[in-house]
């Protein structure tokens, strides 16, 4: 109760700011310093440091190697402070790297609109760990309609999905533009389940195929024999989700979704065709006592979600507009602005 309320009375920044902890070798600037020094604004004086090994997925992150990266995953430059969208900072409580473990940490989506708060008993590279699983997988799976494939009929993890799939965080990202961009960038092969406006469409049909405008006379066929060869393959085009009704599929798109999932159903291995790339940016904005328990975690973290009025996480304050906690709801042309430009 003593670490709680330490931490409380430095969160609310209409009291004492967060200037000082009592372990993992933070110290005051002076003797006489500490919690109880006035409203001046601090001076962030910890920071996130690189553990410089080679393979962290903290400092060296996986999708490097795209062409372009709007938003660092770790930006170590401002790791010792943290401003939340509602412009709520925080200040690192004391020095950390990223093997540090007992945290709380935020991350923001790069489209500038939502953040969240959650923490961890382990580190900040197994978190990105986990995100990045289950935001990849759930991208894949809102695309395609169908599960990425699994090594048996029964999946021990099928219930954690299921929770997993639920939370705002993942369904946020799965419909946003911009992150959608930047799945989409590192795989290409899934431009084909993003339809395309009606008249853009029905024009590419028509450049493909010079006379037909409206009817592919070969599609029917391609599709019938497909579920006699392979009904796998046949329930995968049957699960795909239809495009909202401004929009279409091409013809193109249509048979490469085809070939797709022939690849799946053919692959001697358990084929997983999505590159996993971290999909929000992630900063520590506390860290914890090495035996800190799991309610006290969870207590800070609350307090840090509600401080900073986080849009994506689970928890809402009860009354007053729900559009003001959660944002507006999601677009239905989910599709919109979304253009591949390869085409």
């Amino acid at each position: 109760m003593a670490m709680a309320l330490e931490f409380y009375l430095q969160i609310d920044v209409d009291l004492f700011y967060m200037k000082t902890c009592s372990f993992r070798g933070a110290q005051t600037p002076s003797k006489i310093e500490g919690l109880f020094c006035g409203r001046d604004e601090p001076q962030a004086r910890y920071s996130l440091v690189p553990c410089d090994n080679l393979f962290c997925q903290c400092c060296l992150p996986l999708n490097t190697y795209k062409k372009s990266q709007p938003w660092p995953i770790v930006n170590f430059a401002s790791s010792s402070m943290h401003r939340f969208l509602n412009g709520y900072t925080t200040y690192l409580n004391c020095p950390a790297t990223c093997t540090t473990s007992n945290i709380i940490y935020a991350v923001t989506c790069p489209c500038g609109h939502y953040d969240y708060v959650d923490s961890t008993a382990k580190t900040l590279a197994d978190a990105m760990a986990y995100h990045r699983e289950h935001g990849n997988r759930i991208i894949h799976e809102k695309l395609t309609g169908s599960p990425l494939f699994r090594g048996s009929q029964i999946d021990p993890n099928e219930r954690e999905k299921e929770m997993v799939n639920q939370m705002r965080l993942y369904q946020h990202s799965a419909r946003c533009p911009e992150a959608l961009r930047s799945f989409l960038d590192c795989n290409p092969m899934y431009w084909c389940f993003i339809p395309l406006p009606v008249d853009e469409a029905a024009t590419e049909n028509a450049a493909n195929r010079p006379g037909t405008s409206t009817t592919d006379p070969n599609l029917d066929a391609v599709i019938a024999t497909t579920a006699v060869d392979n009904r796998r393959v046949a329930n995968y085009l049957d699960n795909v989700p239809l495009p909202p009704t401004p929009y279409a599929f091409s013809y193109r798109q249509l048979k490469q979704q085809r070939l797709l999932f022939e690849r799946f159903a053919t692959s001697s291995i358990h084929y997983r065709p999505c590159i996993k790339l971290d999909l929000y940016n992630i900063a520590i904005i506390a860290v914890l006592p090495n035996d800190c328990s799991m309610i006290l975690r969870y207590i800070i973290e609350t307090l840090f979600i509600i401080h900073g009025e986080t849009k994506l996480n689970m928890i809402c304050p009860l009354g007053g507009d729900a559009e003001k906690h959660y944002g507006p709801p999601y677009n239905l042309y989910w599709c919109d602005n979304l253009n591949n430009s390869s085409m």
